[in-house]
């Protein structure tokens, strides 16, 4: 903390089984190390990676915006909404490993990127937790 002026943080989802469920652990220590961050005064941008039917949902921005106005209390500097991008399935191609340590197909081939207009209806429902957003657009 104190080597650092500033943390990149991802976030996926805030419900911890289905955070489970997709990442193959829950999100305890992720969000306590976040409200650990918070509490020490660090500056912070929150990131979504968008995956499209995955954490890009409606109810997955309401849960976020509740947490960062509710627990962390608006101590970031912004949130970042990344769209899926297509381009993430070539790192696939270099022979990636997965942690059981076996040859891995990229499991998301079929999945469009999300619309301008999808990605602001996300960027307002973060926007009305008061919460600073930028959403980046391809």
């Amino acid at each position: 903390l104190p080597y650092a002026d500033l943390f990149l943080y991802d976030l996926r989802k805030m419900d911890p089984m289905l955070h489970k469920a997709y990442t193959g652990m829950d999100n305890e220590l992720i969000l306590k190390n976040l409200e650990l961050l918070c509490d020490n005064g660090a500056n912070i941008i929150i990131r979504i990676p968008l995956i499209p039917g995955y954490t890009d949902r409606p109810e997955d921005m309401h849960a976020t915006g509740a947490y960062i106005r509710d627990v962390l209390k608006h101590r970031i500097i912004r949130c970042e909404l990344l769209p899926y991008n297509k381009l993430a399935g070539s790192k696939y191609g270099n022979k990636t490993i997965w942690t059981d340590y076996t040859l891995g197909e990229y499991p998301l081939p079929d999945l469009d990127p999300q619309s301008k207009e999808y990605i602001k209806s996300l960027q307002d429902i973060l926007t009305g937790y008061g919460v600073n957003v930028y959403a980046e657009t391809l």
